[in-house]
């Protein structure tokens, strides 16, 4: 015998997944296929509908991981949520998104709100007393 056979392997990545996880939050995944460098080399997930679906129920489970866009936009092409760390964006009126995804933001959109006012209600006391 010569010598050892080698074998080599090379992997293709078209999607990976990073997985923390965080006790308080639960597990939480992203696409890597969103973030500034997955969305210039490889391919895009936007016109992917469950792909679509995934980003929808990760926005869901953490939506105080996402920037709120929709009261300061100025361009229809910026992003309606944006989530802070990977880029990842949706667009409410999307053309690939979930049938649910509205009324669950009004749902949410309707929590917010009950949680913001009682915490102006919270703050007007505490500085009254």
């Amino acid at each position: 015998m010569k010598g050892k056979l080698q074998t080599y392997y090379k992997v293709v990545v078209q999607q990976m997944n990073f997985i923390e996880r965080n006790s308080s939050r639960g597990l939480y995944d992203s696409d890597f296929n969103n973030t500034a460098a997955g969305s210039k080399f490889g391919n895009n997930t936007a016109n992917d509908p469950g792909s679509m679906e995934e980003r929808w129920q990760a926005f869901f489970s953490n939506p105080s991981e996402w920037w709120d866009n929709r009261k300061d936009k100025r361009n229809p092409k910026y992003p309606d949520f944006k989530h802070k760390d990977t880029g990842e964006a949706l667009w409410i009126e999307g053309r690939y998104n979930p049938p649910w995804v509205k009324s669950q933001i009004a749902v949410l959109d309707e929590r917010m709100g009950s949680l913001h006012d009682q915490d102006s209600r919270l703050h007007e006391s505490s500085m009254s007393g």
